[in-house]
């Protein structure tokens, strides 16, 4: 019988410090998306060719999850960047850096730049036995072309 008043202490509670109630917008961007870049023109983002000369990435074996900046987030802007880097005997990642980053000035190259020391990848092999070697990586982001579906 001392419980039956919880619910309403604590519909009280979440009313008065100030939760969303149905019907109002929730914030969605950390910082306002005015302090970004102008979203460029789909048609006019042109992403440049991998080097040739280095070869890609083998297989990742553990990654960590990029973030969508909020820049890019906030105006639905696409992005990829690449990156050389090189794979160390362990697999772990050294000597990250970027080759371009497009469109520029979104935070692409910073959200890679944050995640992939933390990827492995299978080494390279000579003789048997792993090797350090240079390679490069392109990362896209891409926003979801629906949002997710509730569970």
């Amino acid at each position: 019988m001392r419980f039956a008043a919880l619910p309403v202490i604590l519909s009280i509670a979440v009313c008065a410090f100030g939760q969303p109630t149905f019907g109002e917008p929730t914030v969605r961007y950390e910082r306002d998306p005015g302090d970004c870049p102008a979203a460029p023109d789909p048609a006019t983002i042109v992403v440049g060719p991998l080097p040739s000369d280095i070869p890609v990435a083998g297989r990742p074996v553990k990654y960590v999850s990029t973030h969508y900046p909020v820049c890019a987030e906030g105006r639905e802007v696409p992005g990829v960047v690449d990156f050389t880097l090189t794979i160390e005997p362990d697999g772990s990642v050294a000597d990250l850096q970027v080759i371009q980053e497009v469109p520029a000035g979104f935070g692409f190259a910073k959200s890679g730049l944050d995640a992939l020391p933390g990827w492995k990848f299978e080494p390279k092999l000579v003789d048997g036995k792993p090797v350090a070697s240079k390679a490069v990586i392109r990362l896209n982001w891409k926003m979801a072309l629906e949002p997710p579906k509730p569970r």
